[in-house]
């Protein structure tokens, strides 16, 4: 422990001595009055024994001087009571302001070095702590701009497809409004898509249908995604049919070519086996015809002069 300055039982001491000797002041000036007030009533008792026959003829009234002594009396008694109050408030107040000062200059507080060294290690935590907090702080503000950069980011993307939603839009609207402008196709045509499609009711070869369809501003069906060809089998009713896909033997090469009735080559196909051209030895007419089959609707070849159903194809226009 930290020793304080041990004068408190002197200033104690001094303080009781002090009050001692006030006190005895207090006395010692209340005696003096008192002593004074006996020698001026004893004095005025003795001139008024002197005088007492001048008063006694100069105030007629019996009782006078009595009055007068009485009076004087009570007066000193008075001065005297009011003098010691004046010193014994004095004395307290001097007292008070001598206590508070004693109070204020020597009333220590004993702090323990333990004490001392707690409040320095509590200091380095807050300051610990304070500085992880910076830290803290420190890695939000980071955080917050990468996610404004992202955000900003997304904004960018999302305005991107915004603009391409209304492209996408605006390419819907012209082809519905399209489709609103083709015609409709003709009676006994089926419609799939942008083109009408009609199957034959007998058979006949293939040569014989690509002109029966041509003569009807169409020609044999020309079949380019599986959708198409699902929907052609359905349409076919259950029968072999022709459809505008044919081959030719090249004699230079030794090998079949194929080309669709319009002049295109073939992208898609859905042949199951191609054994028939396989043979290094070409049919009598140097030509192979396509049908595609009631069954799984697939593709087989056949020599051109066979007879099957045939399904024809017209496109239609958007008018003006």
């Amino acid at each position: 422990m930290i020793n304080l300055p041990q004068g408190n039982k002197r200033l104690k001491e001094t303080k009781g001595n002090r009050h001692n000797k006030r006190f005895s002041l207090v006395d010692e000036t209340v005696l003096s009055q008192i002593v004074s007030v006996r020698r001026m009533e004893t004095q005025n008792s003795v001139g008024s024994a002197l005088d007492s026959g001048e008063r006694t003829r100069e105030n007629h009234k019996p009782g006078g001087s009595t009055i007068d002594k009485l009076v004087g009396i009570s007066f000193g008694l008075l001065c005297v009571i009011q003098s010691s109050l004046n010193v014994y408030m004095w004395l307290q107040v001097d007292e008070n302001s001598n206590k508070s000062k004693n109070s204020s200059t020597c009333n220590f507080t004993s702090v323990s070095a333990d004490d001392i060294r707690g409040v320095l290690l509590e200091r380095d935590q807050i300051l610990r702590e304070k500085e992880q907090l910076n830290q803290f702080i420190d890695q939000l503000l980071q955080e917050k701009d990468k996610l404004l950069e992202e955000n900003s980011q997304l904004n960018r993307d999302k305005n991107q497809l915004l603009q391409e939603k209304d492209k996408l839009l605006e390419e819907n609207s012209r082809l519905n409004q399209a489709l609103l402008n083709l015609p409709s196709c003709s009676p006994e045509w089926k419609r799939f898509r942008s083109s009408c499609y009609h199957i034959s009711s007998f058979e006949s070869t293939w040569e014989d249908a690509k002109q029966n369809c041509e003569r009807h501003g169409a020609h044999l069906v020309i079949i380019s995604d599986d959708a198409e060809k699902d929907f052609v089998g359905s349409y076919g009713h259950a029968v072999h049919f022709w459809i505008g896909l044919k081959y030719q033997w090249n004699y230079v090469s030794s090998m079949w070519t194929s080309k669709w009735v319009d002049g295109s080559q073939l992208c898609y196909n859905n042949f199951r086996e191609t054994s028939s051209f396989s043979s290094s030895t070409p049919w009598n007419s140097g030509y192979a015809c396509v049908y595609q089959s009631a069954t799984w609707y697939i593709w087989y070849t056949a020599e051109c002069s066979k007879n099957y159903y045939w399904m024809c194809e017209k496109e239609l226009k958007v008018l003006a």
